[in-house]
């Protein structure tokens, strides 16, 4: 499969006509949670021509390359990602964290190298902790529950303890942050709901788990005190991602 992927990424290359800076795999894969039928979410970086980023009418800055049962292949245009970047959007963290990666290059090792100075980790506790809070509302509250939101809840909330811990980019892998930061009693729960997601179908659903039910209500209410007291991050140097921009634009090469 990942070859074939691989070989998506080129085409994509040659109809689009712009460069795949890197691309790896996001979501359940990554994290190493999938379900059987789990589709392979597929993200890239990419950079088009000199002369198309001096049009005056700006041209899309996202590639839908493909949508359908089996894969989720979409990318970014380098110019948004360096903007997202600068407000240290979480998924730029994700992505380039990813242990599952289908592309790079000389480029994307450029960036990779100046991505720690951007990461705020007061913006990344808000994110996650939102994301863990929307999950458990909206999905988490029913007699019966699709197993799979518990990762959408319990992933985040160890993602904060990272942060709050670390102040560093969080793992991708759900089973590094169980080990670093899931109290021992709650191993077997975790064991068990893993289990379920990676032998059964994405839909699969059950009554609720009270013992992970009263483990996240818990961790809900310490993260929140933790999250206020935790710091401001610095305004960052936006000048480092135009001159990189402006470098790379320059020295395209297919």
């Amino acid at each position: 499969m990942k070859n074939t992927i691989i070989s998506k990424l080129a085409e994509i290359e040659s109809r689009e006509g712009f460069e795949i800076l890197y691309a790896c795999e996001s979501g359940s894969r990554a994290w190493g949670i999938a379900s059987m039928d789990s589709d392979y979410d597929v993200r890239f970086v990419y950079l088009r021509k000199e002369e198309q980023y001096l049009h005056l009418k700006a041209l899309r800055d996202v590639c839908e390359a493909e949508l359908n049962e089996l894969y989720d292949i979409n990318g970014w245009d380098l110019k948004k990602f360096l903007a997202l970047l600068l407000k240290s959007n979480p998924a730029i963290f994700e992505w380039a964290n990813s242990p599952i990666i289908y592309k790079t290059s000389a480029k994307w090792g450029k960036i990779a190298e100046i991505l720690p100075d951007f990461l705020d980790s007061k913006k990344l506790l808000f994110h996650y902790y939102g994301m863990a809070k929307s999950h458990f509302m909206k999905y988490l509250l029913g007699d019966e529950v699709k197993y799979k939101k518990y990762f959408y809840v319990l992933r985040p909330l160890l993602a904060c303890r990272w942060l709050l811990a670390k102040s560093r980019a969080v793992p991708m892998d759900f089973g590094e942050l169980c080990a670093a930061f899931l109290p021992t009693y709650m191993w077997d729960v975790a064991d068990e709901l893993l289990a379920i997601k990676q032998n059964s179908a994405e839909s699969q659903s059950g009554v609720r788990i009270k013992k992970l039910d009263d483990f996240l209500v818990s961790e809900f209410e310490q993260i929140k005190l933790e999250i206020k007291k935790h710091p401001k991050g610095k305004k960052p140097d936006e000048s480092v991602l135009n001159e990189l921009f402006v470098e790379f634009v320059g020295a395209r090469e297919f």
